[in-house]
């Protein structure tokens, strides 16, 4: 980050390539939009790139990093619910996705999975997210999501319950 910040352009395209998988896949679960997805993939590496000269090491770079993504998701689904009450449409009708029974009648597992994870709060989808997905500590979770680690123990304990529910037809 500090080449970054001194404007070495190579040193910003090695962070932009070691990351732009594991963050694309976090955002793309969060927001489920392909296109919204690669937008604020690259509107986090522009908040990278802006932020390097104030960046300090508290917490590994990835972690800051999936912070940023984090807090660009939710304020992406804060925008898209506010769009869908402006247009007068629920939820239910704004997504495409097809309830759990009918992606069970079509054994889709995977998929059921997923529209539970769609249904959780920002907050708790992230927070699962970066546990299950992406490999990370309580610790970092905390850390990306501006959380205490007993935050992010409640987070994903409701988070779990509330999958649990979801997803009992497919035990």
């Amino acid at each position: 980050m500090r080449q970054v910040a001194a404007g070495d352009r190579r040193a910003f395209r090695v962070l932009v390539d070691r990351y732009r998988g594991p963050l694309y896949r976090f955002i793309l679960r969060q927001v489920r939009r392909p296109a919204v997805a690669e937008e604020l993939l690259q509107e986090t590496f522009l908040r990278m790139h802006q932020g390097a000269p104030r960046y300090e090491p508290r917490a590994a770079l990835s972690t800051w990093l999936f912070r940023i993504a984090a807090n660009l998701c939710i304020n992406e689904a804060e925008t898209a619910h506010s769009r869908r009450e402006a247009l007068g449409e629920t939820a239910e009708s704004a997504s495409a996705q097809p309830g759990p029974a009918e992606t069970l009648e079509r054994k889709e597992v995977g998929a059921a999975v997923e529209a539970a994870l769609a249904m959780l709060p920002p907050q708790q989808r992230a927070a699962v997210q970066l546990a299950r997905f992406e490999e990370m500590s309580y610790a970092d979770i905390a850390e990306v999501l501006g959380l205490s680690v007993g935050a992010v123990d409640s987070l994903l304990q409701r988070a779990r319950q509330k999958l649990r529910l979801e997803l009992q037809h497919l035990a």
